[in-house]
């Protein structure tokens, strides 16, 4: 058998390679569409986790508050005290007690409040 160029061959079909890219964009598109639906569903738990961890801490922020404005009432009485005390003097200078100067504005009364240092370590 002698073929010559006269000889027609038959068309490539261009059907498999075709289908075979086809199914393996789909596999590729469905593991997307996991992969996405399973970070979503963790992020909401995450969300959820955190919203509930924001709730508890909102009471120890409350409870930290309340106990900064009450040493601070004391700090300020402790300094008034200390101006007839010498007990209370000896404190004030030991800890290095000081009232900061009130501010101007809303942050005044926050700025009313005494600074306590620790004195060095002898």
């Amino acid at each position: 058998m002698n073929y010559d160029d006269t000889t027609s061959r038959p068309a490539p079909s261009y059907l498999i390679p075709f289908a075979l890219l086809a199914i393996s964009f789909a596999v590729l598109q469905i593991n997307q569409i996991i992969n996405s639906s399973k970070q979503h569903t963790a992020m909401q738990d995450t969300k959820k986790q955190l919203t509930e961890i924001i709730g508890q801490r909102e009471a120890l922020v409350k409870q930290s508050g309340e106990l900064q404005a009450k040493l601070q009432a004391m700090a300020v009485d402790l300094l008034d005290l200390a101006k007839t005390d010498e007990k209370a003097k000896a404190i004030v200078q030991k800890y290095n007690i000081q009232q900061v100067a009130p501010a101007q504005g809303a942050q005044g009364a926050a700025a009313a409040a005494p600074a306590a240092t620790p004195a060095p370590a002898k």
